[in-house]
């Protein structure tokens, strides 16, 4: 069997795993990347469009001659997802598989797509391989666990099947797959979990427990040998210097995180970030991650008003837990990432102000910004259409991935605009020296300037995201000569 996949803006880890599986099944895999330069879901610039090469990206497919076309799905990524099945599939004529976390929410919205003709709902490696084995041999398709399909004008909804309790026993994932695009250099992402152990409102893993309600959900940990077994093949291979774990709960298991932090220490040495909680970091692993050579952790902030995080996004830490952690993240020497969030239903422009004033008092070394997105089937898409704040309008631009959680939120929120100016400014104000932010603040309240707000945040980029922000741009600016120059072999 011959498997295309499609991806657009940056590596999908995801995609890696389900090629590995594939390669390991003795299938052929290929893909086509859109790098997405005119709209990455962080910056939009339409002028941008034609570095994307569309005639590459069809060349390639028409040159591959794929059985089976998959697409890896993120709700913000389904238009383009969207647009290029119908284009594949009046190229090719052949079945497309969609995945991912938006039809895994919204399969019935998806699979009503003429040009899509399989969804895969949850955990995909299982599932492709066995679609393609069974796909080769022309064996009936439309019992396998995981996937709906289309016959005859109805739909077939199969189960899904258990996650896989032993994520060492997956091939590690095909990164060559992405590194011939030129979307990753010297900087890896990597990831040694799956699941989360917290359930926050605007995440997909709280519908994820609901999927997998009947067969079981839960944090899976892969081994420390699997991960540096990893870590020692892209320092050799990529010659990987900087590495990025992208675990949701990654300094969750004590006993795992010391294992893991002396051998890395020990064997591998590079600067490394990561993501984490605050009722993850204890004096302890803090101390183990320094050693073992971290230099930046993400923590989430989201709102500075207690009330917001607790009602809303189930997020139920104490302002003082949230300033006291980031207090001994900084003390401990390593560089600190927040986020906040606007347009939260109930906020107000008062509960907006607290979560400035907390940034101003927190003073993270970057934050990232946004504007809720509720995204489908999660506890605050839920609540937000209980009051009012998605009709049939918004509705119909969620299901269809528009917008993003860098543009206007879509929900009908009554100070949208507000929150799309603290959105785009605030990493600018975290910044500035402290006598300058009161005025800025007042500046930054002007809701009737929202228009412009988007210059602030494009064009300081480079000074308000100073370490993962600059990697991603000499990425970008690498994939954009990369557009411009012949291909190799032409």
């Amino acid at each position: 069997m011959r498997v295309l996949f499609y991806y657009r803006g940056f590596e999908s880890i995801g995609t890696e795993y389900l090629s590995a599986v594939l390669k390991q099944a003795g299938h052929q895999v290929e893909l086509i990347f859109d790098p997405g330069f005119d709209d990455n879901n962080y910056m939009r610039i339409p002028v941008l469009r034609k570095l994307n090469r569309l005639d590459r990206m069809r060349e390639r497919a028409r040159v591959f001659q794929p059985d089976l076309i998959c697409f890896s799905c993120l709700t913000n990524l389904y238009p383009y997802v969207s647009k290029m099945a119908a284009m594949l599939k009046q190229e090719l004529g052949k079945p497309t598989l969609v995945g991912g976390p938006h039809p895994s929410a919204l399969p019935e919205f998806v699979l009503s797509n003429e040009n899509v003709d399989m969804v895969c709902l949850g955990e995909g490696e299982e599932a492709v391989v066995e679609l393609a084995a069974r796909m080769e041999k022309k064996e009936p398709i439309h019992d396998i666990r995981n996937i709906w399909f289309k016959e005859n004008g109805r739909t077939i909804q199969n189960p899904v099947r258990p996650l896989i309790p032993n994520l060492d026993d997956l091939p590690l994932p095909d990164k060559d797959l992405f590194s011939r695009t030129g979307v990753f250099t010297s900087t890896v992402m990597v990831i040694t979990s799956r699941g989360c152990s917290f359930n926050c409102a605007y995440c997909i893993h709280g519908f994820e427990r609901s999927l997998y309600r009947e067969t079981g959900y839960r944090l899976r940990r892969r081994s420390v040998e699997s991960v540096m077994e990893e870590l020692h093949l892209y320092k050799q291979k990529y010659r990987a210097r900087t590495f990025i774990f992208e675990d949701d709960d990654f300094a969750s298991d004590q006993e795992w995180l010391e294992r893991f932090t002396e051998r890395y220490r020990a064997e591998i040495g590079y600067p490394f970030y990561c993501l984490t909680n605050p009722r993850q970091i204890s004096e302890r692993r803090l101390g183990l991650l320094k050693a073992a050579g971290c230099y930046e952790l993400f923590m989430g902030i989201d709102s500075g008003s207690e009330e917001i995080r607790r009602d809303r996004l189930n997020r139920k830490f104490t302002d003082r837990e949230l300033i006291d952690t980031a207090r001994r993240i900084k003390a401990a020497g390593i560089l600190l990432r927040t986020t906040a969030m606007f347009a939260i239903p109930d906020e107000t422009p008062e509960t907006m102000t607290k979560t400035v004033k907390m940034i101003a008092e927190i003073k993270p070394n970057a934050i990232s910004t946004f504007t809720l997105y509720p995204y489908p089937k999660t506890a605050i898409y839920a609540y937000a259409e209980q009051q009012g704040l998605i009709d049939d309008e918004v509705r119909r631009q969620i299901y269809e991935g528009l917008s993003s959680l860098h543009g206007m939120s879509v929900l009908k929120h009554p100070h949208k605009k507000l929150a799309y100016m603290y959105a785009n400014m605030l990493p600018l104000f975290n910044l500035l020296p402290k006598f300058l932010q009161p005025l800025f603040l007042r500046f930054a309240q002007i809701e009737g300037l929202y228009w412009i707000s988007p210059l602030f945040y494009y064009l300081f980029v480079p000074i308000t995201y100073p370490t993962v922000g600059i990697l991603r741009i000499k990425d970008i600016l690498y994939l954009m000569l990369r557009s411009l120059l012949p291909e190799k072999g032409k």
